[in-house]
């Protein structure tokens, strides 16, 4: 089963930290669009394992599972985005052991310097701070919000319904960056959010 889920390159978004249940909301409604996507609870054995044949991505939220079953959980696909966006720092070491090399940790900037993960590939940041590597800025408010998000050297607007707070605004920023890293094209991303 893991190597077809391998071959097949299936993919997992974990959740942990603040505003988790938004994000975890927001990725399945924007992946869907996309993808073949999944949201699930805590991992199940047999029939949840044959789901994974025809699902591309799954969207899970942290419930303090022991590090050891992330471990193992985390080894079933071919690649896990962490999205860690907490206080928390012992939580989030703790999940950053269980992921592989090649594994993304995307993480909100001010805790960027805080967590370990430098062994990984692809570390990358979120945030208003310049540094970060998503990067929120121009944010505009009145009946409705706009704002820019800048990675890579590409900058791409993104408007919201309604006059956002700063939370709803990051959380936009990270679900956008997530469907990036996923291997979305960022202009796309912009128009189906």
């Amino acid at each position: 089963m893991n190597k077809i889920l391998k071959l097949k390159k299936t993919k997992l978004v974990f959740v942990s930290g603040e505003s988790s249940d938004k994000i975890v909301y927001f990725l399945d409604h924007i992946t869907d669009k996309f993808y073949n996507t999944k949201k699930i609870k805590k991992p199940l054995t047999g029939l949840f394992k044959l789901s994974l044949l025809f699902n591309y991505v799954f969207i899970l939220k942290d419930d303090n599972f022991k590090t050891e079953e992330l471990k193992d959980f985390f080894n079933l696909f071919s690649e896990v985005i962490v999205i860690i966006n907490n206080k928390k720092i012992k939580r989030g070491r703790e999940i950053i052991k269980a992921l592989k090399k090649k594994d993304t940790l995307f993480i909100d900037h001010p805790s960027k310097d805080k967590l370990p993960g430098k062994r990984l590939e692809r570390r990358l940041s979120y945030g208003f701070d310049k540094e970060a590597d998503f990067y929120i800025s121009d944010v505009n408010k009145s009946q409705k919000t706009n704002f820019k998000l800048n990675y890579s050297g590409s900058t791409v607007p993104f408007w919201m319904e309604k006059d956002s707070e700063k939370e709803d605004i990051l959380v936009t920023g990270v679900v956008a960056g997530t469907v990036v890293l996923l291997g979305i094209n960022f202009i796309e991303v912009s128009k189906n959010m």
